[in-house]
Formats: structure tokens, C-alpha cells, sequence
């Protein structure tokens, strides 16, 4: 994911300030599933701008809607996606 993020960087032709944001959906102890996706939001600021969420796998497109509904709690002004991989689940298309 990283290499691809990295070379979308390049391609861009807007001014942007990535972040890296920390999921996850299984205890580390574990390695049990969560009951949801755990979000670490550090130093994010999403009020009135524009996120552009960038995932590397979509399995079961839980990770992005917990997403979307944290920057649009946090008063992002759009929530777009791009995914790399897009898992045959209904939730991920």
C-alpha cells in the first residue's frame, strides 16, 4: 500500500497533507476479532476539508464506512475513497 500511495502522491496535481491513520478490527492478543474497526486519529484536522481515504485491500468494506463516519463527525467537507484491491464482498462493490 505504501508504494502506491507514494506513486498516486506523485500524480497528483493538487496540494494535499497526507496523514497515515491506524485501523485495526483484532485484538493484538489475541488475534480475535473486535466487535468493530478501532480508529487512531492523530493530529487529523478534517473540519471543512476534503478527505480522500486510501486503502490498499477492501474485504468487507467496514473499515472505510467507520471512516467516513469518523471524518464526517470530525466536519470533513467531502469523504472520498480509493481502494487498490477490491475484495469480490458486496460491500466493497
Amino acid at each position: 500500500g505504501v508504494f502506491f500511495f507514494v506513486d498516486l502522491l506523485r500524480e497528483l496535481s493538487i496540494s494535499c497533507e497526507p496523514v497515515f491513520i491506524r485501523t485495526w478490527g483484532y485484538s493484538s492478543s489475541s488475534n480475535e476479532q473486535l466487535s468493530g474497526v478501532r480508529v487512531s486519529l492523530d493530529d487529523v484536522v478534517a473540519q471543512s476539508r476534503t478527505i480522500l481515504i486510501i486503502d490498499d485491500v477492501c474485504e468487507s468494506g467496514s473499515t472505510l464506512q467507520r471512516l467516513q463516519r469518523v471524518f464526517t463527525d470530525l466536519g470533513a467537507r467531502e469523504v472520498r475513497t480509493a481502494v487498490c484491491v477490491h475484495r469480490n464482498t458486496p460491500r466493497c462493490g
